[in-house]
């Protein structure tokens, strides 16, 4: 598995964030200024953790709109039994790319 991409400044990835000066208690400020531009000061966990909460939030919201099928939970128990640790990071930097560009 190719490591060599390298980790974008959080500005990267979302390019709304406003200049310290107009907020600086803006919550992606205060994560850059506490965690670094990359956000390099957080552990692997708590990253992991992070992304779980947010997707958490944002399913609930959607789902609201519209149901999930029912396989997605035969599809998850795999996941977790078949791909290793990188194989799963990958997966979800597909399909979180996914979710950023589907309309």
């Amino acid at each position: 598995m190719n490591n060599d991409k390298t980790v974008q400044p959080l500005s990267y990835y979302v390019p709304t964030i406003p200049e310290e000066d107009d907020n600086p208690n803006f919550v992606l400020i205060e994560l850059q200024n506490k965690y670094g531009l990359a956000l390099e000061g957080l552990n692997k966990v708590e990253k992991l953790y992070l992304i779980m909460l947010i997707a958490s939030s944002r399913c609930f919201r959607e789902s609201i709109k519209k149901l999930y099928r029912k396989e997605i939970f035969t599809i998850m128990h795999r996941i977790e039994g078949e791909l290793i640790g990188e194989e799963q990071e990958g997966l979800l930097e597909a399909l979180i790319d996914g979710v950023r560009y589907q309309k």
